[in-house]
């Protein structure tokens, strides 16, 4: 089997976190998340599959010492994947990644970029999602300034996107089928 990087991107509380725990759910044996790790707090409740949350000092001694393979700011907060977390396995790799994350990551050898985006019409679904996960007002308020920006940006890597995966528009809470069922037929069905 030749291991793919799935990068998911899109705006914040577009569903790529839905998408991934669907695709583990499903699908347990062929893909694995490396832990994202961030100094974001994390949200009353929140049980996140793909992060860890950190001190702002321990990550500032990782960066330090070069343990990682990729780091950035946004929403004033760290993120950062270590060498470790992107190395070969036998399982697909699932990323979580935001728009501007896009160009560096569709380089990284056997990626494949699963983007979701949305229209302005619709970014009434994306406040509901940011408000039902418990994320507090001011950072919902925050989150939806920057959706323009991350849409937008969204539209100017169409072309990565289009070289490197596909984009798919996000309507409601069933279009992340639309994206499964795309990566099963064009990835999965096809793997011995």
């Amino acid at each position: 089997m030749s291991r793919k990087l799935f990068v998911i991107t899109g705006p914040s509380g577009i569903g790529k976190s839905y998408l991934m725990t669907t695709l583990l759910g499903r699908y347990p044996d062929r893909f694995e998340v490396p832990k994202l790790l961030t100094t974001r707090a994390a949200r009353p409740g929140e049980q996140a599959i793909d992060r860890e949350f950190i001190s702002e000092e321990q990550f500032t001694r990782m960066a330090q010492n070069g343990e990682f393979a990729w780091t950035d700011s946004f929403y004033d907060n760290h993120y950062g994947y270590t060498q470790q977390a992107l190395q070969p396995s036998q399982r697909h790799i699932l990323i979580n990644a935001l728009p501007p994350m896009i160009e560096e990551f569709a380089n990284l050898p056997h990626a494949v970029v699963v983007g979701l985006t949305v229209l302005p019409e619709n970014f009434e679904l994306i406040k509901r999602r940011l408000e039902l996960r418990g994320d507090p007002a001011d950072a919902v308020f925050k989150r939806l300034s920057a959706l323009s920006q991350d849409v937008a940006i969204m539209q100017d890597v169409q072309g990565t996107i289009a070289q490197h995966g596909k984009l798919f528009e996000i309507v409601d809470n069933d279009s992340v089928e639309t994206v499964v069922d795309w990566l099963r037929y064009n990835y999965l069905d096809h793997e011995h």
